[in-house]
């Protein structure tokens, strides 16, 4: 009887591991299919990751995103997103996924030896990337946009700089700064962006206060009244936009809804957007819902399957 009731015993916990075990996996799996279905609009965004070389040798890691109204008889406009010092390609995800649902191609690059590159020379390394996003049959040609980052603002810059023939925006998020260090913006002629962080450290540093960081970039770019966030200017022809995120430390632009808003609102009013959407239509929020739930599931799936294997051990153990 004894041995009997531990095979029972034996026999119970194993069907628990393996209800354990499936609960699991289909949660993971489920969560998947949601957020592959929110970041490619379910199929109509072709991501992948590419590896560009330079002609040292040098690998740039980059992730495309292509949606399938971007073709060679209908090319579309293509933003490239640049990341902050510490960050890679998947930082930005919210942004690439929200402008690729508008119809823009969108590349966003690991830079600086980050995620899946090869070297340290961010600069040279955008420049790669804007390179081959220009050579793409199904984007409009020398009609390029950037958008920075944090540290990602200063590539913008570089690559402007470099190339400046085929750049029609840059979008400079959480980097008023480093325009001033940059010693202005006298020498670009494009459309340009400024996103401002209600706390971001870095502008404390090296300008002030909010009211400081107004009156900096009023200065700047020459206006004869103070910068009113929100308003639109003409700089050389060209929109300038001033943007205060609310809500939104520097830390956080990458998930932040003030930030994206912003962000997707001065893009498509430089750039068409081939799909139109209302700003507010959003799916990022879910797509990190999902995002956060998966990987909370994939820890358990992992005790579960560690407890899966102990059991089916402990049951042929048993039966010898």
């Amino acid at each position: 009887n004894k041995g009997g009731n531990l095979k029972v015993k034996a026999t119970s916990k194993k069907r628990a591991a393996v209800r354990f075990f499936c609960i699991s996996f289909a949660i993971v799996l489920i969560c998947s299919v949601f957020i592959w279905g929110f970041q490619s609009s379910w199929g109509d965004i072709n991501i992948e990751r590419l590896t560009l070389t330079d002609d040292d040798g040098n690998e740039l890691s980059t992730l495309i995103y292509v949606p399938e109204n971007a073709t060679v008889d209908t090319p579309a406009p293509a933003v490239l997103i640049f990341h902050g010092r510490s960050n890679q390609a998947h930082s930005n995800d919210t942004w690439c996924m929200e402008l690729a649902r508008r119809g823009y191609v969108v590349l966003s690059p690991d830079l600086g030896g980050g995620g899946e590159s090869v070297g340290t020379d961010r600069a040279r390394q955008a420049m790669l990337c804007t390179e081959y996003a220009n050579s793409l049959a199904y984007v409009i040609q020398d009609e390029i946009n950037l958008a920075g980052y944090s540290f990602g603002t200063q590539t913008c810059l570089d690559v402007y700089n470099a190339m400046p023939d085929i750049i029609n925006s840059i979008t400079e998020v959480f980097g008023p700064y480093r325009l001033m260090n940059a010693g202005g913006v006298d020498n670009i002629d494009t459309n340009i962006g400024l996103l401002k962080a209600i706390c971001d450290q870095y502008d404390y540093w090296f300008i002030g206060e909010p009211d400081a960081c107004a009156e900096v970039v009023t200065e700047m770019f020459h206006l004869d009244e103070t910068v009113v966030p929100g308003k639109d200017y003409d700089w050389n022809g060209h929109l300038l936009r001033y943007m205060v995120c609310e809500n939104t430390m520097h830390q956080t632009g990458n998930i932040s809804g003030s930030t994206l808003t912003n962000l997707l609102s001065y893009i498509t009013s430089v750039t068409d957007a081939p799909i139109q959407r209302d700003l507010n239509d959003q799916v990022w929020i879910p797509q990190q819902v999902f995002s956060g739930i998966a990987c909370v599931a994939m820890m358990f799936l992992l005790a579960a399957t560690i407890n899966l294997l102990m059991q089916l051990e402990i049951g042929r153990a048993s039966c010898r």
